[in-house]
Parts: C-alpha cells; sequence; structure tokens
C-alpha cells in the first residue's frame, strides 16, 4: 500500500470494487485511509487470495517477497481470476504463472514484469490469449530526466550539508 498500491486502491473503489489492501504493518491504520474496504498484515495473504477476483502485485523485490506467489498462492485464488503484476518479475514463480493460465484456472494476466526481462522471445507469455505484456514504463515522461536530475541534484546537496535525503529506498520498510 504504497503511493502506486493508493493509487490503484483508489481507482478501484471508484469502479465500485471491494478493495482488499495488504501492508507490512497495518495496525492502527484507518482502511477507508488507503481506499481499502479491508486492510491485512503481510501474514494474511493466504486469507484473502481465496476472496480476490483481481490480484494486483505492487510489492518490490526483496528477501521475503521473492517468488512469494507460486502454485499454491494461485491455487487459492477464485477460477478465472485475474492477476496484474507491475512490481517485480521475480515475485511471482513464473512457471506456475504459466501452468495457471494454460488450465484456465487463471482468468488472465496483465504484466510488465517478468522473471528474466526483457521477456525472453521463447517464453509462452508471448502467445498467450489471455496475457497483456506491456512495458515496464509506464512513468515516462517528457520532463522525467528533469526530475530525477533535480531530485539527484538535492540529494547531494543535502548529503554535502548533512541533511537528509529524499526518496530513499529502504527494502526492510516495503511489503
Amino acid at each position: 500500500m504504497g503511493k502506486v498500491g493508493l493509487e490503484v486502491a483508489r481507482l478501484s473503489k471508484c469502479l465500485g470494487m471491494n478493495v482488499l489492501g495488504l501492508k507490512r504493518d497495518e495496525e492502527g491504520i484507518d482502511p477507508s485511509s488507503l481506499h481499502v474496504d479491508e486492510l491485512f498484515s503481510k501474514d494474511d495473504i493466504n486469507m484473502i487470495l481465496p476472496r480476490s477476483e483481481y490480484l494486483v502485485i505492487i510489492t518490490p523485490h526483496t528477501s521475503e517477497t521473492e517468488k512469494m506467489i507460486g502454485e499454491e498462492q494461485f491455487n487459492m485464488l477464485p477460477k478465472g481470476a485475474i492477476l496484474i503484476n507491475i512490481g517485480r518479475g521475480v515475485v511471482i514463480n513464473e512457471p506456475a504463472l504459466i501452468k495457471a493460465l494454460q488450465s484456465g484456472h487463471l482468468g488472465g494476466a496483465g504484466l510488465d514484469v517478468f522473471e528474466v526481462e526483457p521477456l525472453p522471445e521463447s517464453s509462452p507469455l508471448w502467445m498467450m490469449d489471455n496475457v497483456i505484456v506491456s512495458p515496464h514504463s509506464a512513468g515516462t515522461s517528457d520532463r522525467e530526466n528533469t526530475l530525477i536530475t533535480n531530485i539527484f541534484c538535492a540529494n547531494i546537496k543535502n548529503y554535502l550539508e548533512g541533511e537528509p535525503l529524499v526518496n530513499i529506498f529502504n527494502a526492510d520498510q516495503m511489503f
């Protein structure tokens, strides 16, 4: 339930969906502040899978999240569920995903990240009618390089002046 998760939840609520959220530490957080109907801890993932017609993965790759979704988790999803992975490819066991899609247990998948990137030409995901493969570049804009450079320069200035840096990635605080 980071920035992207908040926006996915907000848009899902606009579509009338019942939204379940997963967060590393959910204690004391009002679910409605995150645009979710119910909020669960990361340890409750297997409890929410049977209730998930759409599963949106936005988590980063950490030692905790690597291969966190595999055959067991796919089988917990309702038949016909849709998987969307816009986080990191290694969070999903790709052979198990392919099997779940081929068997029809998963109704479809929207993927812009993969275990191996770029996705090899030999991957069956390219030819599956129930899979959408897209580039992992949704944030690209004509201002992107300027914005990245501005953050970099601000961080150099802050570092030299002993001030806090901005946009620090801390995997221990994710998922």
